[in-house]
């Protein structure tokens, strides 16, 4: 454990310096240096490289403080609560999780998947013998009760997917802002989401936020989780408090241009404007290639400013009323991408794939566009959604072209042909980037975990 620590002490020093690099750099050259520019300067598999380093230095560190705060038991127990539980805190209740573990009996035998079953039926008919002592039952005194016990390997394996999983929670309410915040945050992070339930994070807003703007000290402040012991809430608050005000990694401003730029790319120029169009079936303005934006939006980012407007309600009814298309700039529409993806990310793309934050940035990008080409039709994209969750990349990317025909037939245009030209670019594009990218690594995740992460996803 001592050697591990010098490690990832070792890795944060390496961080610390590479960060203080990349703020230097972008100091020294933010009067001159574009937001274009900045993307140029690091390419995907630069982005990639340095993601992996930041996934393994933060896994490792909540890896190390989940085992030191929630224990590492060898057994099966009830927790507190009346569930059972091994390992760091695994829920094993239901009998999908616990099958998922390889178990064997005191005697390290290996049990038949009939066994199996059936010691975990014997287990479930004695919770009743400790109803109303849950609370007051040590792990230790459950050592022997149940007569079989998880492989160590099998228990290992659970814990390191339910760590992922976790990090992919983290990502679901930070979104890419996440790989900009400081390793020792990113691991508490990971922690929360491994040990509260979705009903708690979600009361976390003020938190979450803060970290948002990269506000170390009100998020520490907002950090207090009721029922953890005085130890652990310290062990937090000591954590932000190492880290310097406003530090930023800058990877996930990197990793957003980048997948802005996958957004855009090979998109008609048509697309550099503010219009009026369809979105879900229902007539809107959109801008870029075809994300809806509001009145408010428009307030927000003040795209009135760019097309020379005086406020946002007479660009509004300039675009939506009297059907004036204007253009954009590139600054402006890749602010709508950004500004669309964090507002929408948690809902979007429920019909389209449930794990979105398991994706590559690349992948992402499709489905945000493909999402843009197809809102209002998600019923006829579910082959889409089944194959992308399942990782059958090239199974996906085929199910793309479902509807083309009747979005073309049926989408109110004067020009149906260049419509179904562009529909057809447009599906091809997809279509090729999913067709001729390497399977990702898929991990199993529970369907109460996916039905938490992204609410209506199963419907």
């Amino acid at each position: 454990m001592k050697s591990l620590k010098n490690t990832l002490n070792k890795y944060l020093a390496g961080v610390a310096l590479l960060s203080a690099g990349m703020m230097a750099s972008a100091e020294d050259d933010s009067s001159q240096t574009t937001e274009k520019t900045q993307i140029e300067v690091m390419d995907m598999s630069k982005i990639q490289k340095k993601k992996n380093s930041a996934d393994t230095i933060c896994r490792s560190l909540a890896k190390m403080k989940l085992v030191k705060h929630e224990g590492c038991i060898d057994h099966f127990y009830f927790d507190t609560r009346g569930l059972l539980t091994t390992g760091v805190g695994l829920n094993v209740d239901s009998w999908d999780n616990f099958n998922k573990l390889d178990i064997m009996d005191l005697e390290g035998n290996i049990l038949t998947e009939e066994q199996k079953k059936e010691a975990y039926e014997k287990i479930m008919a004695t919770k009743a013998n400790y109803a109303g002592k849950f609370a007051k039952t040590t792990a230790d005194k459950y050592k022997d009760a149940f007569g079989v016990m998880p492989t160590p390997a099998s228990s290992g394996e659970m814990f390191n997917n339910m760590v992922e999983v976790a990090q992919n929670l983290s990502l679901y309410y930070c979104g890419f802002n996440f790989y900009n915040l400081h390793p020792r945050v990113q691991s508490e992070i990971v922690c929360y989401c491994y040990s509260l339930s979705p009903t708690v994070l979600n009361q976390f807003k003020k938190f979450f936020g803060a970290l948002d703007e990269l506000d170390y000290e009100t998020a520490a402040k907002e950090s207090n989780v009721i029922g953890w012991g005085q130890t652990r809430k310290n062990d937090v608050l000591a954590e932000f408090n190492l880290v310097p005000k406003n530090f930023s990694m800058k990877l996930g401003d990197a990793m957003e241009n980048a997948f802005v730029d996958e957004v855009l790319a090979d998109f008609p120029e048509t697309s550099n404007t503010i219009r009026r169009g369809v979105w879900e079936g229902k007539q809107c303005i959109v801008v870029g290639p075809g994300i809806p934006v509001t009145l408010k939006d428009i307030q927000k980012l003040r795209l009135f400013d760019e097309c020379g407007e005086k406020n946002a309600d007479t660009l509004y009814k300039a675009v939506f009323n009297k059907r004036e298309v204007k253009e954009l700039s590139e600054e402006a529409i890749r602010k709508c991408v950004k500004h669309y993806y964090k507002e929408n990310r948690k809902t979007r793309y429920n019909s389209l794939c449930k794990d979105i934050n398991s994706k590559s940035i690349i992948e992402q990008a499709a489905i945000l566009r493909l999402a843009c080409g197809t809102a209002g039709r998600e019923k006829s994209y579910k082959g889409f959604g089944r194959e992308i969750n399942k990782g059958n990349l090239t199974e996906a990317a085929k199910e793309i072209f479902v509807s083309e025909s009747v979005f073309a037939r049926n989408h109110p245009s004067s020009d149906p042909e260049v419509l179904k030209a562009n529909c057809k670019k447009f599906n091809d594009y997809s279509y090729n980037m999913l067709a001729n990218m390497e399977k990702p690594q898929m991990f199993e995740v529970s369907q109460a975990v996916a039905a938490a992460l992204f609410r209506g996803s199963s419907k």
